[in-house]
């Protein structure tokens, strides 16, 4: 398998200085962090989506409700509503957090990058 050189070194060295570990584990350390990095921005930017969502259908169920009690209720005097009924309007919130997942990606990409950086100038790799 041919990977480019960027992710992964084609000439390891056998000898093992110090200086060639600590850019060794510097390197699996930022890859580390990198997958945690991603994982964090899955977690939340699919949760951001669900409450979107959910917040969306609790809006539109409230807007059903007041839409069927003013069918079914008579007449009201002049200045009362049905605001009353069924409570306030739930907010509807946007995938707010979308944009911090997008950085989470982008922060995990340049975490990788860094890490493979320092293994080729610290190693040689």
């Amino acid at each position: 398998m041919n990977v480019p050189v960027f992710i992964w070194p084609r000439d390891i060295q056998s000898e093992t200085t110090v200086l060639i570990r600590l850019g060794r584990i510097v390197h699996w350390l930022c890859i580390v962090g990198a997958c945690l990095v991603f994982l964090t921005a899955i977690i939340v930017g699919l949760g951001s989506l669900s409450d979107a969502k959910r917040s969306a259908e609790a809006a539109h169920q409230w807007d059903l409700a007041q839409l069927e009690a003013q069918r079914s209720s008579p007449p009201l005097p002049k200045g009362y509503t049905l605001d009353s009924i069924g409570g306030e309007r739930p907010y509807v919130t946007d995938s707010e957090f979308i944009p911090i997942a997008i950085m989470g990606f982008v922060a995990g990409i340049v975490l990788a990058v860094a890490g493979r950086s320092a293994r080729y100038v610290l190693a040689g790799e």
